[in-house]
């Protein structure tokens, strides 16, 4: 038993894993179309705020609270990787200090209003990714 247990473990993270995969590629794709290019360290950010908006997608909350909750989110996650990026490693890898309601450059209202709009777009992404998600591997076979 111990042993199906583990294992169901593994499935679940490497089903994590795989989202945070694609994820993480599908923003830098995103960032490419958007900027025409983009930085290693955005597959990461964007790898974690899918995984944050999966986890706001399971909670019971209505569907404008989920997504305003992750664009929240989104915005705490992008300001803390700006303040170590680009203030403190000096990355430069954005700067919103040319934007009206900006916070040291590296958060503004207008993105995170862009990432309102595009957790709105994930949610639903998310629910059909808990769809497919290993219930509970060889164990809720037997």
């Amino acid at each position: 038993m111990i042993n199906i247990l583990n294992l169901n473990k593994k499935i679940h993270l490497l089903y994590g894993g795989a989202q945070f995969v694609c994820a993480g590629a599908a923003y830098n794709i995103l960032e490419l179309m958007w900027r025409g290019y983009t930085h290693i360290s955005m597959f990461f950010l964007g790898g974690l705020c899918f995984s944050m908006i999966s986890l706001v997608s399971r909670s019971r909350r209505c569907f404008l609270a989920k997504s305003f909750i992750c664009a929240v989110l989104i915005t705490l996650a992008e300001g803390l990787a700006g303040c170590v990026l680009n203030l403190w490693l000096s990355l430069n890898v954005w700067d919103y200090s040319n934007e009206t309601f900006q916070f040291m450059g590296q958060i503004c209202l207008r993105f995170s209003l862009l990432w309102w709009a595009l957790s709105a777009m994930v949610l639903p992404l998310c629910k059909a990714f808990d769809r497919w998600r290993p219930v509970g591997g060889l164990a809720a076979r037997e």
